[in-house]
């Protein structure tokens, strides 16, 4: 269901943000960057890439998943709203 693949977006991009918290803006930020990609190991964003194409079959979900993040205070939804259409495609 979109509700379902909703979940699975934010909570993928969730720990993926997460982890950069934890790690810091390594490709020479100083703190005050949006999410990007970049800052990710390529092997983890890769993963949920395939993990949406796999399941992620209505564009609901991307609208839904971003309302996740943004009520999580993952990222604000600008930032949100661009990440999830990155790994979507759309």
């Amino acid at each position: 269901s979109p509700e379902e693949a909703a979940r699975g977006i934010a909570l993928g991009l969730e720990s993926l943000v997460a982890w950069w918290k934890v790690h810091g803006y390594v490709a020479g930020g100083v703190g005050t960057e949006e999410f990007r990609w970049d800052f990710v190991e390529p092997s983890q964003t890769a993963a949920l890439q395939q993990w949406c194409t796999r399941n992620v079959k209505d564009p609901a979900a991307g609208d839904l998943a971003v309302k996740q993040l943004v009520a999580r205070n993952v990222l604000p939804e600008k930032e949100a709203r661009a990440r999830v259409k990155d790994l979507l495609g759309k």
